[in-house]
């Protein structure tokens, strides 16, 4: 093939000087053919083009030979050659030469024949920069509530003592004063108060004497003791015999600091004094619904 080298080089300076003067003179046609690929078929027996602007009556050459059976698809934009018999794998100079008045070429390298195996792949690149930060999207919408959380204590408080016998509750009733001492606790918003309570109360003569009696709650912020039960409260009567009265309730707060503990008060008109008293004893605990 290198022998044949010299006599290519000249038949190609002679086909371009007597069939393309324009060509030669380095002068390009108003409407340019274009080739943009070349490839053969494994036996290396027909060459295909693709490009644009061929034409039907175009020339073509392999590195100077010309070759036959040239078929122009339609639209101008895929050619089809038979190449030489016998010819050798390798890179070669493709030419497409066309008359009618204005001259009109185009070159092209192509490989024929068999290429090597593909090699491995080479080690990925280093990372690129970031990109820039694009614009922040609209806010979605809200979804629906969760469930509810898991119930648990938060906390949980006793207390317990002697209740003076001096103790009294006014008349009329209603008005509730702590038996004894009490406990101090804080709730958030919604969390609720459970507890339970035992004083034993007596008085030492007459009776029976009708007395409220209950948990109660009081902001540490002042304010009246409330009953945990409200008008649901219970009745009792004292007698000169000491007795054991017990409470328990339960109640949702809103955030707040309470004390809690046993609380008393008279039931009818009377003044009531429980003279005859022992140790309260309770405990509550705060937890989340």
């Amino acid at each position: 093939m290198r022998e044949n080298c010299p006599r290519l080089i000249a038949l190609i300076a002679a086909l371009v000087l007597t069939v393309s003067p324009a060509f030669a003179q380095g002068k390009a046609p108003a409407s340019q053919v274009i080739i943009t690929a070349a490839a053969a078929d494994p036996a290396l027996t027909t060459l295909f083009l693709s490009g644009d602007k061929f034409d039907a009556d175009a020339a073509v050459y392999l590195s100077g030979v010309p070759l036959g059976n040239v078929v122009v698809g339609s639209g101008g934009e895929t050619l089809t050659a038979s190449l030489p018999a016998g010819v050798l794998p390798g890179s070669y100079r493709v030419f497409v030469i066309q008359g009618n008045g204005k001259p009109q070429n185009a070159t092209f390298d192509v490989t024929l024949g068999s290429t090597g195996a593909e090699g491995p792949a080479g080690p990925p690149g280093p990372p690129g920069p970031p990109g820039e930060r694009g614009p922040q999207g609209f806010q979605g919408m809200q979804g629906p509530p969760g469930p509810p959380g898991v119930s648990g204590i938060v906390s949980i408080a006793g207390w317990g003592g002697q209740i003076s016998n001096g103790l009294t509750t006014p008349s009329p009733g209603g008005t509730y004063v702590f038996a004894g001492p009490f406990t101090t606790v804080t709730t958030m918003d919604g969390q609720r108060i459970t507890g339970a309570a035992e004083a034993p109360l007596a008085i030492l003569t007459g009776g029976p004497l009708s007395f409220r009696y209950g948990l109660c709650f009081q902001s540490t912020g002042g304010g009246a003791l409330t009953n945990f039960a409200g008008d649901n409260y219970s009745v009792g009567e004292l007698n000169p015999v000491r007795t054991s009265w017990t409470a328990a309730a339960t109640r949702v707060f809103q955030a707040g600091t309470w004390r809690v503990g046993f609380c008393v008060a008279s039931f009818g008109n009377v003044m009531i004094s429980y003279n005859d008293n022992d140790f309260v004893n309770g405990w509550v605990m705060v937890t989340n619904q």
